[in-house]
């Protein structure tokens, strides 16, 4: 079966060159979704590494114990200055 020709019957040009449209159209639309993003990502390192040292996790482990020691008196005295 040619385009030309629908259940044995001659389509009108104007109908050809409408699906001709409408096939181009979907053709354009569809090679969009093939791009890939032009950001680069950044390089990631090896699974399970460490950029600190064992003291400066220690360090850092103490720090923020610290400061989950005093968030609630912190916020508590945040919010009542702020009214």
């Amino acid at each position: 079966m040619r385009l030309r020709e629908v259940s044995g019957q001659r389509l009108p040009a104007a109908v050809r060159v409408l699906l001709g449209l409408a096939v181009s159209a979907l053709v354009v639309a569809s090679g969009g979704c093939g791009t890939t993003t032009a950001t680069p990502l950044p390089g990631l390192g090896p699974v399970g590494s460490s950029s600190l040292t064992y003291d400066q996790q220690k360090m850092a482990i103490q720090e923020l114990n610290n400061k989950k020691a005093t968030h609630e008196q912190d916020a508590i005295r945040y919010i009542e200055q702020s009214r």
